[in-house]
């Protein structure tokens, strides 16, 4: 979750938070650690967006942020210092209510929040205690108790005033637990409040912020309601600059919201023992995470070794061992000759057969996934009895594509193969020498060593495999110089994966660069923008204008898009530069349109602009009542990033259940930051009282996901989804789900029970249609996730101990649509129910 800074990222985290919107935000400044920390109990009380600003003036990016929650009222947590007193009066001036929570210094603000805490109707008596000054890593990881439990946190000088004891008295807080080493709060503080007459728990610390944030996160899931099937985690390394914290102080609100706990990273590109520790510990359990801030807080490496960590089933089939392993970022450079030059990475495969013949293909990044520790490749679908253009076998004969990976475009490759030149043949990429995309090779002594050649700014994954293994029959994809898969995209056959490598831009060398350059990336955090195959550097001293008219750094930076294009006298060393932009992105939408079925309304977007898709990053939708003819005031209702409907053309939305009643909407583009204007549909659409909903939801499709513990078994660890036709609702305790396996001798029938020995989920958001799969373009809701916590309860013993794989969904009881409606398991043509 991350934005163009940390005003953005903050914006981003409470959309994620606040899907559908909220009424109350808390408002810090972006650059006190300590305010930030205070707000996130009283931001938690009353389900407040926490959103950042600048000291003297509201951030641009907040006030939009504020709008398109549909925010009403505003508590501002500091002093007119960290947020001024304009500010106050410019938000009450648009109409805001506002409170503001502050106090002579941080100390004095906290315990204001304590006090508006102290006078609502869940008061608290117990709170978390941190140092007051410096360096704030040790707190960071209570923001999400807090906000999720109310608990304040309070800042504490070394020595402890009784004005402050009585003021935490007063407020009803009995019980106290120290965050943080003797270093950060002297023990002398527990010795004081001891003597006060407080309760002192045993205080949590680390050697480290981040070995205390990982003793926190223990805490919070073993005694505080929190979940270890998730996790957060921020940029940690707060000693080395204290505004490091601003991704970990606004993750409170998602975080708290879902009882998911804050791990911190060692620095932005290690993830550091500690949190790979707990990731590790918790693998068997954590299903999602998300990292908080761009890739210059975190970089993808470190989301790498999270993932990594994080998962305790593997491949049984990714049995080759391919060296590096490990995602790089390299640098495109030309070659100029036959010298490897930067952007060349050399892998070794070892513990090979050398009789056997193995094939490397380079795939790209996008179309491989891990989920659950099982790898799934995008699947090339090539319908039976069609040549696919690259020919699955050796002389062009017709097999099916249906499952083979599909590497995708790819512009890197592979320039020798053991020392020498590619050998090469039919098969995925093209048959030329040297530089394929894919190539044979002959183990020697055991081990294959070759090496990838970057050419395009993208993400790269070399692949081995036998060539042309025989993994399933010729009329269902094999053998085939294609790595061969199952239905759901996973290998069938041994492979290895190389570390990821991502391609980028030089930097661009001292030029005058013609006007009309298309911009094709933007990175405003870094000040850089990607054209002409070189990354640009843009800086405070250089001039700017914008088509044709004076800008500042600020409005050329708002302004920046990819799908935009420039002309520059450019420097690249610290001399001025001269940037001449012509904002050409975000277009604005052609076309909108609204169907309404009852009071679900389907919103279609027509996206304007060359590649309209790809140079855009969210659709902003707003809404209007019509009454009488007269169009009231649009407010935006959702900033999607993903089309609700893969399949139908242009970008759908699905605004459902809108009370009865006549509505225009309208909709605009974001691209890095920047909205387009909005287009309006042209006609009114009327949303009525829906007919009793009596048609029950059908089961399509099962995909076991995780065979974690005995192989073949039904287990405690085990997982796999269930897709239905229509929305679900989640399943409650006592809901049943009973499956038999089909067993020569006999079948084996046993129930899962939701609360006793499984979990269940939904899909909150629609899963999107690339890698392919059986639950790829599913609608929000309609896959139901099992997870199995303990032995199935068996109800008919078969001739196997518990259930066998495969095995049917034969009943169910509980699971049903929202208006209660019982799921159907009367499987259709080219349904499967079976598991496994």
């Amino acid at each position: 979750m991350a934005g163009a800074d940390r005003f953005a990222t903050a914006a981003a985290i409470a959309g994620a938070t606040f899907e559908t919107g909220t009424t109350n935000a808390v408002l810090v400044n972006a650059y006190s650690p300590a305010d930030a920390l205070s707000a996130a109990a009283v931001a938690g009380e009353v389900g407040a967006a926490v959103l950042l600003t600048d000291a003297g003036s509201l951030n641009a990016t907040t006030a939009a942020a504020l709008e398109d929650l549909g925010v009403e009222n505003v508590w501002i947590v500091g002093g007119t210092a960290a947020v001024s007193a304009a500010q106050e009066t410019a938000l009450e001036g648009d109409g805001y209510a506002v409170e503001r929570l502050s106090g002579s210094d941080r100390v004095a603000t906290s315990l204001d929040v304590l006090a508006e805490l102290a006078a609502g109707d869940d008061a608290p008596t117990s709170a978390y205690l941190v140092r007051a000054f410096g360096n704030p890593a040790d707190a960071l990881a209570a923001g999400p108790i807090a906000y999720a439990n109310g608990v304040p946190i309070l800042p504490v000088p070394g020595a402890v005033p009784q004005s402050w004891i009585d003021t935490v008295e007063a407020a009803g807080i009995t019980e106290v637990t120290v965050l943080g080493g003797t270093a950060a709060v002297p023990t002398q503080v527990e010795t004081d409040l001891e003597a006060a007459g407080f309760t002192v728990n045993e205080r949590i610390s680390g050697a480290s912020g981040q070995e205390t944030a990982v003793a926190i996160a223990n805490e919070a899931v073993a005694n505080l309601g929190f979940s270890n099937a998730g996790v957060g985690i921020a940029r940690g390394d707060i000693a080395a600059n204290i505004q490091n914290s601003a991704d970990a102080l606004v993750s409170s609100q998602w975080l708290g919201t879902l009882g998911y706990p804050l791990l911190l990273t060692q620095s932005n590109t290690q993830l550091g023992a500690a949190a790979e520790g707990y990731l590790t510990d918790n693998a068997a359990t954590l299903v999602e995470a998300a990292a908080f801030g761009g890739s210059a807080a975190i970089a993808p490496s470190v989301i790498a070794e999270a993932e990594e960590a994080g998962q305790t089933v593997t491949d049984a089939l990714n049995s080759l061992a391919v060296a590096p392993n490990t995602a790089a970022t390299l640098t495109l450079a030309n070659e100029g000759g036959t010298t490897p030059t930067a952007d060349d990475r050399t892998y070794t495969v070892t513990g090979l057969t050398d009789a056997t013949q193995y094939r490397v293909t380079l795939v790209a990044a996008s179309n491989i996934s891990v989920v659950g520790g099982l790898t799934t490749f995008a699947i090339d679908r090539t319908p039976v009895g069609v040549t696919s253009t690259n020919p699955d076998g050796a002389n062009g004969q017709q097999v099916s594509g249906n499952y083979l990976a599909a590497p995708g475009t790819v512009g890197a490759a592979l320039t020798s193969v053991n020392g020498g030149a590619p050998v090469t043949n039919t098969g995925p990429g093209t048959a030329t020498s040297p530089g394929t995309t894919s190539a044979v090779a002959n183990p020697v002594n055991g081990s294959i060593t070759f090496t990838v050649d970057g050419a395009a700014t993208e993400s790269v994954v070399p692949v081995v495999y036998v060539n042309g293994g025989a993994g399933l029959a010729l009329t269902a994809g094999g053998p085939s110089p294609r790595l061969e898969l199952n239905a759901q995209g996973n290998p069938v056959e041994a492979f290895g994966l190389g570390g990821a490598v991502t391609y980028v831009n030089p930097a661009a060398t001292s030029q005058t660069v013609a006007t009309s350059t298309a911009i094709t990336s933007v990175n405003k955090a870094a000040n850089q923008f990607d054209a002409a195959s070189s990354t640009f550097t843009y800086k405070a001293g250089d001039t700017f204008s914008i088509g044709g008219v004076p800008a500042t750094l600020d409005e050329f930076e708002a302004a920046l898009s990819a799908g935009d294009t420039f002309g520059a006298a450019y420097s690249a060393t610290t001399a001025a530069s001269t940037f001449a932009l012509t904002d050409a992105n975000p277009v604005a939408p052609t076309g909108v349109a609204a169907t309404a079925t009852a009071n679900d309304i389907t919103v279609t977007v027509t996206l304007g602009g060359s590649g309209a898709a790809a140079t855009i990053d969210n659709v902003v939708l707003q809404r209007a009542t019509v009454t009488n003819g007269v169009v009231g005031t649009f407010t935006t209702i959702a900033s999607p990033t993903t089309d609700a409907d893969s399949v139908a053309a242009g970008f759908q939305y699905a605004d459902n259940d809108v009370a009865v009643g006549s509505y225009q909407y309208r909709a605009a583009v974001v691209n890095d930051g920047q909205q387009s204007a909005f287009s309006a549909a042209s006609t009114t659409v009327a949303s009525t009282a829906p007919a009793a909903d009596t048609a029950g939801p059908v089961a399509t499709a099962t995909t076991l996901v995780t065979d974690a513990g005995f192989s073949g078994i039904l287990d405690a660890g085990d997982v796999f989804t269930v897709r239905a036709d229509e929305a679900l609702a989640l399943p409650a305790a006592g809901s049943v789900i009973r499956v038999a396996d089909g067993t020569v001798a006999g079948s084996s029938v046993a129930d899962l029970v939701v609360g006793t020995n499984a979990t269940v989920s939904l899909n909150a958001a629609a899963v999107p249609a690339t890698p392919a799969g059986p639950n790829a373009g599913a609608a929000a809701n309609t896959v139901l996730t099992v997870t199995v916590t303990a032995a199935p309860t068996v109800v008919t013993a078969g001739d196997v101990a518990g259930v066998a794989y495969p095995a049917t969904i034969v009943n169910t009881s509980g699971v049903t649509d929202v208006a209660g409606n019982r799921l159907s398991l009367a499987a259709g043509a080219g349904v499967d129910l079976t598991i496994g």
